[in-house]
């Protein structure tokens, strides 16, 4: 970019309108919203930008696909974690979104899911055999929360609530005898917590 291109500080300052920049000091913190835009790379300025339709080639800023990507999170994950994305996604669209509906208008959750997610094998992407947790556990836990909430809510309470309270409960608080005799079992499927 030439120097023509981007206008000097003196130009900028000129075209402020003082008036409305005093309103708007005294409802958010400019000093502290000019920091942080401060610290942020050449990326997050220019999604900023696009957020507040300024910058670029002067079009009005698109919203993002329904149930794309709004956050740009998936860029930010490491193979395992997109490749977990992904398959949850699959699930999601391939064996929860037919049925559903259905379900929701009956207030039933279809157990017959359960089987096939045992096939995915997620809370072993969380949690090991002896209840600890593993190193990206919170960042899986938020990767299928968000995949799955993209089609379905409930799917996601539900493994919420089996992997973060109801194995959680028994990793954290268990005596070692109790963890080898439930958590694989957890780990699997087999048995569902608070249900079982």
């Amino acid at each position: 970019m030439s120097q023509h291109d981007t206008p000097d500080l003196t130009q900028l300052m000129q075209q402020l309108d003082l008036e409305k920049l005093g309103a708007l000091a005294g409802r958010v913190d400019l000093a502290g919203l000019l920091n942080a835009a401060g610290n942020m790379n050449d990326k997050q300025l220019m999604q900023l930008g696009r957020a507040l339709g300024v910058g670029g080639s002067g079009k009005k800023r698109e919203l993002p696909a329904a149930d794309g990507d709004a956050y740009d999170y998936l860029e930010l994950l490491t193979d395992e974690q997109a490749e977990v994305a992904a398959q949850v996604n699959r699930f999601m669209r391939a064996e929860v979104a037919p049925i559903m509906n259905d379900y929701w208008s009956r207030d039933e959750f279809p157990r017959e899911l359960i089987g096939k997610m045992r096939e995915l094998d997620l809370l072993r992407r969380i949690w090991n055999e002896d209840g600890t947790r593993r190193p990206d556990a919170a960042m899986m836990e938020g990767v299928i929360t968000l995949e799955a909430c993209r089609v379905d809510v409930s799917t996601a309470v539900f493994f919420g609530v089996h992997s973060g309270l109801a194995a959680a409960s028994i990793a954290l608080g268990a005596s070692d005898e109790q963890k080898a005799r439930w958590l694989p079992d957890m780990l699997d499927l087999r048995r569902i917590g608070p249900s079982d």
